[in-house]
């Protein structure tokens, strides 16, 4: 992966768009996949941070300063990463000192399929969490394989959803503009029936599926419809009656 050379100034996001994306991408590529590669799965917590100092030291971040990475992580409006100071409360403004270090990681996305604890990465909703549907974004070719077995995380640790369709304020991420169908989620039944769902930092709520199989199965979808006009779709495969699913 290509080295990123270090910026100078102190607008260096809004000067350097291009040093901004590769180094958000970079960082993404790390702390959603590629810590245990890394060489960082002694000082990965539960919760999915490192330390911002470790990280650093990487050959693929030489020359990225402690500011280089605050500016990112607060010009990102996807809310992709999250900084905390060493006795763990969020402070993406702190610089760290030598006692209180700087950690950073992912939000949601991750691949690792070991050293993370969801309940201590994630809020787990419950039926009082207030979160009665969220909506999954997919395309018109994948919906017909969904539609017959249901959301798949795939190599992910979760399927990922929002709680309303793209261009909502409210949705910062978990569904992308350019998605062509949305499928609606009965988060209150799936939790009630023992399959859990989480909610991420940036409000991407999240399920790694029904016990080991990684599917929110689709007995769970209330409807979908096309995007961008809404146009309703069968939750039935075609030639299948109702009362014979």
């Amino acid at each position: 992966m290509r080295d990123i050379a270090r910026s100078q100034g102190s607008d260096m996001v809004a000067k350097r768009p291009g040093y901004h994306v590769r180094l958000s991408k970079n960082l993404s590529q790390l702390l959603r996949h590629g810590v245990i590669d890394a060489g960082l799965a002694h000082c990965l917590t539960p919760d999915g941070f490192v330390p911002l100092e470790q990280v650093l030291r990487l050959r693929r971040f030489k020359g990225v300063s402690v500011e280089d990475v605050r500016a990112i992580v607060a010009a990102d409006e996807k809310g992709r990463f999250e900084l905390r100071v060493g006795d763990g409360k969020a402070a993406a403004s702190d610089t760290g000192t030598q006692d209180l270090p700087l950690y950073i990681r992912a939000t949601q996305g991750h691949t690792l399929a070991s050293g993370l604890d969801d309940d201590a990465m994630l809020t787990r909703l419950t039926i009082d969490s207030g979160i009665q549907e969220a909506v999954h974004g997919t395309s018109r070719v994948a919906w017909e394989h969904i539609r017959k077995v249901g959301l798949s995380r795939m190599t992910r640790r979760h399927v990922h959803m929002a709680t309303a369709l793209p261009g909502n304020d409210q949705v910062k991420s978990g569904i992308r503009m350019q998605c062509k169908v949305a499928v609606w989620v009965d988060v209150q039944r799936g939790i009630r029936e023992g399959i859990p769902f989480f909610l991420s930092a940036n409000d991407v709520v999240l399920s790694p599926g029904e016990k080991d199989t990684g599917i929110v199965p689709t007995r769970l979808f209330l409807r979908a419809h096309t995007l961008p006009l809404g146009e309703p779709l069968s939750l039935e495969e075609p030639g299948t009656h109702p009362a014979h699913k």
